[in-house]
């Protein structure tokens, strides 16, 4: 025999379901729209950054390589290639010539300044240098 509790609440749990299905399927239609809106954010944010990109290019008088420089760099890199592969040897005593101190002080530096760009992000992303805000 079925309890009066029992059919309160399946009748509760019959009701609400329409609801339940309603709000999945909103949050469901709403994916589209965030994405559009995602899409929108990023086209209007690259249209930025290529404009800016342009008026650097045209205020700092760049312009790209021409055929002959791009022709002397790839000569340069086949010479060493070829010259590298026909002597070895004289290749691995160049390496091994190598000032290592000066490599691991180039690093070092470099490892500091990726590091101190990284830092300098966090806190602009926090908006605060030590920790998050606790809301």
């Amino acid at each position: 025999m079925l309890r009066p509790q029992t059919l309160l609440r399946a009748s509760k749990a019959a009701a609400m379901a329409p609801r339940v299905g309603v709000r999945n399927a909103s949050s469901l239609a709403s994916i589209p729209a965030k994405a559009a809106g995602f899409v929108n954010c990023t086209i209007f944010w690259a249209k930025v950054v290529g404009e800016l990109a342009k008026q650097v290019y045209i205020k700092e008088g760049l312009a790209p390589p021409t055929q002959a420089q791009i022709t002397s760099v790839f000569e340069l890199i086949k010479k060493s290639a070829i010259e590298a592969a026909s002597r070895p040897s004289a290749f691995i005593e160049s390496v091994s010539q190598v000032n290592k101190v000066q490599v691991a002080v180039k690093g070092t530096v470099a490892l500091v300044q990726i590091l101190g760009l990284f830092s300098l992000g966090e806190i602009v992303g926090r908006r605060h240098v030590v920790g998050y805000k606790h809301y």
